[in-house]
Formats: structure tokens, C-alpha cells, sequence
């Protein structure tokens, strides 16, 4: 079924057609651990990625050409590779805060 995907604020999203235009939250990429290109056989699946999540569990979608997918998969390393970015920031402060406290 196609839907009209955004992503806002690390949330991956989708536009509810049932719930008059309200967005419903697909997954969070915060939670991925990594992205594979996928190729299905079938009509309409030839542009997908797959999202493998920390969790074991992943979701497939599907673009429709190559360039929609670049797009996407572009703006999710961008959101994963900000949130390792975060995350090493956190560990720098909290290994200074640490130090700081035994000082």
C-alpha cells in the first residue's frame, strides 16, 4: 500500500489517510542499528531498504526509483550518524563529569 512518508524529528512517519491526515509514527531511527539495500523480485519492490533494528526486529519499504530511494536512505544515515554523534557527546561529558566528581 503506498503512503506518504516523512521524517521529523529522528521519527520516521507516515500520513494517515483513515485518521484525516494525522501522523502516525513508524519507527523511531534512533532505534536502528543499520540499513541494507534490498532488491525483491516483485512489481513495485525494486527500490527497497531495509531498517534492522537493535531489537532484531526490521521493516522494508519500498521507493519508487532509485533516486526516491537515495533520498531516503541519505537523510536516514545523516539521522543515524547525528544520533552516534549525540550519543559520543553524552559519553565525553558524562567521562568528564565523572572525573570532575573524583577530583
Amino acid at each position: 500500500r503506498d503512503r506518504l512518508c516523512v521524517s521529523v524529528d529522528g521519527q520516521f512517519k507516515y500520513i494517515s489517510e483513515k485518521e484525516q491526515g494525522k501522523e502516525v509514527v513508524i519507527c523511531n531511527f534512533k532505534s536502528v542499528e543499520r540499513l541494507d539495500l534490498t532488491s525483491f523480485k516483485c512489481p513495485g519492490r525494486e527500490f527497497a531498504f531495509t531498517l534492522r533494528f537493535f531489537d532484531g526486529s526490521d521493516i522494508t519499504f519500498a521507493a519508487d526509483s532509485d533516486e526516491e530511494r537515495e533520498r531516503w536512505t541519505t537523510e536516514i544515515v545523516r539521522v543515524l550518524e547525528d544520533a552516534d554523534e549525540e550519543a559520543e557527546e553524552r559519553s565525553e561529558q558524562a567521562r568528564r563529569d565523572e572525573a570532575r566528581a573524583r577530583s
